[in-house]
């Protein structure tokens, strides 16, 4: 989702309380990524590994525990109504923090809460050592939504052009999911932005409906309270926008691992935004932001970026130029796609400068400001 700036405040006190954990036959790891089975890639906060061997860029085997976070009743209702269902026998591994509260659950969703104080206390008997500190988690006790939450505003003419120019389907899949990661459930990548209003979160749905019809070449069909239109499923709830994908193994490969060894076939264009940039990172020069992935060969890297310019000049309506052996950051005032190729690897450059930088704002979460 557009990350609110609590969250990244959330962020840095995890961060903290992993650089404290020095011990060399365990590991916490901030954001990673467990694959629960083929369908399924969630990314807790924070995940205990019972070893260093094997890990690599998705751990397939079950953590000492995982520890997810939900702020407010959108993330919330999703880890327990979702993210729950997915995780079969290894939901007793999950620990469900309800920031707002100020409590968590020893198993995703279910009671009895407990005091978030003594969830140190919690996760260093898990590990059978003590390897975080008793006050680890007192952070996130300050950036409680209830106390937070109201302090955050959007300026009113912001508001009111995210409802006149909302995000295209192509920007919306540069989103993350509802904590800002990019993850796998029932075969879907979930994405989602908090917006400033209903009537900005309605415009959106709007938007990306239209993109997405012209996109497959029909008509979208309502389904249990979302549209669906080929591989995306959308729908609006309060001021959220969600958009779920349905990746063809390329794209699912692109989404999760875009710069491990080359997956199988080539992605689409959507495979490609959903990349996102190195480390997953959504970051601007020049006006734009960008994607990147590793092909098998030069040549298929080739062949993708011409197969790109022709989606994007057909889909997108907008200039694109195709390069070779070079990767310029594109002019901002030319607003323009780049399609850039060197060696296996390709980079597409996505223009965001629109309407006053206003996709990147969304996106990003710029658009929040504290009063």
């Amino acid at each position: 989702m557009a990350r609110h700036p609590i969250d990244l405040l959330t962020a840095q006190i995890l961060q903290h309380a992993v650089a404290r954990s020095h011990e060399e036959d365990l590991r916490l790891w901030a954001r990673g990524a467990w694959q629960v089975d083929p369908d399924t890639v969630v990314r807790p906060e924070l995940l205990a590994l019972d070893g260093l061997a094997d890990v690599g860029p998705l751990l397939g085997r079950p953590p000492v525990f995982a520890v997810f976070i939900a702020r407010g009743p959108a993330q919330r209702a999703w880890y327990v109504d979702e993210v729950a269902a997915c995780l079969g026998p290894e939901i007793d591994r999950a620990i469900l923090v309800d920031q707002d509260a100020g409590v968590f659950h020893e198993r995703l969703g279910a009671a009895p809460a407990h005091d978030l104080k003594t969830l140190p206390g919690v996760l260093n008997g898990r590990l059978e050592r003590r390897l975080l500190d008793p006050g680890a988690f007192d952070g996130l006790l300050e950036l409680r939504a209830d106390r937070e939450d109201e302090r955050w505003r959007v300026a009113p003419d912001l508001a009111a052009r995210v409802v006149e120019a909302p995000l295209h389907l192509w920007e919306a899949l540069l989103l993350r999911g509802h904590r800002f990661s990019q993850e796998l459930l029932g075969g879907e990548i979930p994405l989602v932005a908090e917006l400033p209003s209903e009537a900005a979160a309605a415009a959106t749905l709007r938007a990306c409906r239209g993109d997405a019809e012209r996109l497959v070449g029909a008509a979208a069909v309502e389904e249990a309270g979302w549209c669906r239109a080929g591989p995306f499923r959308l729908r609006r709830i309060g001021s959220f926008f969600e958009l779920r994908v349905t990746p063809m193994a390329a794209d699912r490969h692109c989404a999760l691992t875009p710069r491990e060894a080359p997956g199988p076939g080539v992605p689409t264009l959507a495979g490609v935004l959903l990349a996102g940039g190195e480390g997953g990172r959504l970051e601007l020069i020049h006006g734009s932001t960008w994607t990147t992935v590793r092909c098998r060969a030069s040549e298929e890297a080739e062949t993708l970026a011409k197969a790109l310019g022709r989606r994007v000049d057909a889909w997108c309506r907008a200039p694109v130029r195709v390069m070779s052996g070079a990767d310029l950051s594109p002019d901002p005032e030319q607003r323009e796609w780049r399609v850039t190729v060197r060696d296996e690897w390709l980079r597409l450059h996505v223009p965001l400068a629109r309407d006053h930088l206003l996709p990147w704002q969304v996106l990003s979460g710029r658009m929040w400001h504290r009063e």
